[in-house]
């Protein structure tokens, strides 16, 4: 259904509606100021940037608000693109700049989704012998990290917390071991340790805030974490590498925060130049 959408009729009608949508909205409005849009390159983006480019001297600026994977093509260059794109930290700078943007096309500036975690300290933090598990939105990868989670011998000698995702509530997970379910009141433990898959951006949101992370590796598909090449997380495949890193891991959480991930300045020097119109 996905594929027939995307090639046939169904889409081709939207990205006309939006084509045609923005001419006349841009037309009938003329504007003095900037243009700042989320940057995920959604096929109403570059109906927006072609029209306010012809109808607005102004500069138009794509904000990318949340980590940047180095696979996902969504933000690669293409021939209608923003003046500038706007990172929120070294790490989407550096991938920006894989994705074939020079860097006069890039800049970085305050993250304004993420700042909240840099205002939490692990310091704070009620260590516990807990273990928080995040499960994912595809069945497959919560298959297969149920399975490892069975294998292990370790994972018996922790309390186990399970966060679902919230677009995939499970309804019984067949688990070897005793679990509960996550609470907001979770959200101040200091782990011994946070396991997820691959494919969830949830790895970045705990890796902020000082807890020790370790990403499960499926065999037969690629490592889409945004985390990949992190030399502070830990990978795995499967039960043994696991144990081997419950044998290694201390509750007191990591005293290296890569504060650089995402650029937090509670003044906002970068977003009020590029607000004063200073380059």
């Amino acid at each position: 259904m996905i594929y027939k959408e995307t090639f046939f009729f169904f889409n081709i009608v939207i990205k006309l509606y939006y084509f045609y949508l923005f001419k006349n909205f841009f037309e009938e409005n003329k504007f003095n100021q900037n243009c700042f849009y989320i940057h995920e390159n959604q096929p109403w983006e570059k109906s927006l940037i072609y029209h306010w480019k012809n109808n607005n001297k102004g500069i138009i600026f794509g904000v990318i608000n949340s980590s940047v994977r180095f696979w996902d093509i969504r933000f690669n260059k293409s021939n209608i693109s923003p003046d500038f794109l706007l990172t929120n930290g070294e790490d989407s700078f550096n991938k920006i700049l894989n994705f074939g943007y020079h860097k006069s096309e890039v800049k970085i500036v305050e993250s304004l989704r993420y700042e909240k975690l840099f205002k939490i300290s692990n310091s704070n933090f009620i260590s516990k012998k807990e273990i928080l598990i995040i499960l994912d939105y595809t069945n497959k990868s919560n298959k297969l990290l149920i399975e490892v989670l069975n294998k292990s011998k370790l994972i018996k000698n922790y309390k186990i917390i399970f966060k679902e995702h919230p677009l995939n509530r499970y309804k019984k997970l067949k688990t070897k071991f005793k679990f509960s379910n996550y609470k907001a009141s979770n959200s101040s433990v200091q782990y011994e340790l946070v396991i997820c898959t691959n494919r969830t951006t949830a790895s970045v949101d705990y890796y902020l805030t000082g807890q020790n992370i370790a990403i499960l590796l499926e065999p037969d598909f690629f490592n889409f974490s945004p985390l990949k090449g992190n030399k502070d997380c830990n990978f795995f495949y499967d039960y043994i590498e696991l144990d081997q890193i419950l044998k290694n891991i201390s509750n007191k959480g990591r005293k290296n925060i890569n504060s650089n991930f995402f650029m937090i300045n509670p003044k906002y020097l970068n977003w009020k130049k590029i607000l004063d119109n200073e380059k």
